[in-house]
């Protein structure tokens, strides 16, 4: 690994940052959020959520189950918001007895399916922030999705005790 790489070392910073964060929280008892699903055509989003920064990081993750109610397959294929010029998709994987992250052009969900983007699995990276997130804020995330299709989702920001992908 290049550890002069600006991005490996940003995403293996998030990494420990995310694991770290995510660790300490597994503890606590995490109540239930209740958020709100959108529906846009065929595309409905549930369970959304951003979470909180801590002071000083200018990244965040977003979670959420993009569930397609059409009879055709759909792909997501970028993500944009004024909170950030930098959201991307990824997944852990494990390779070689080691967990990373690895970053995907999109994400294909097939018809009358659903695809969760959770900790630890499929999410969304949310890179130079313009501001810190905290808990409570809404926030705008624009989906779109190689056949044209726009999904404007208010994502509510939980804070670092409260998130869990329901």
């Amino acid at each position: 690994m290049n550890i002069n790489n600006k991005n490996t070392t940003s995403i293996l910073l998030l990494f420990i940052s995310l694991f770290s964060v995510s660790y300490f929280t597994q503890a606590l008892d995490v109540p239930k959020v209740s958020v709100p699903s959108i529906i846009a055509s065929d595309i409905e989003i549930q369970k959304a959520y951003i979470r909180e920064t801590l002071p000083g990081n200018e990244i965040s993750s977003a979670y959420m189950t993009i569930v397609n109610h059409s009879d055709k397959a759909v792909k997501l294929v970028s993500i944009s918001s004024n909170i950030s010029p930098r959201i991307e998709i990824y997944a852990h994987v494990m390779e070689n007895g080691m967990m990373k992250m690895e970053q995907l052009n999109a994400i294909s969900v097939k018809a009358n399916a659903q695809v969760v983007l959770q900790p630890y699995g499929l999410h969304l990276m949310i890179f130079a922030l313009k501001k810190g997130l905290k808990a409570g804020q809404m926030v705008v995330l624009t989906l779109h999705f190689a056949d044209q299709q726009v999904v404007n989702v208010t994502v509510p920001v939980l804070g670092l005790s409260k998130q869990k992908h329901q």
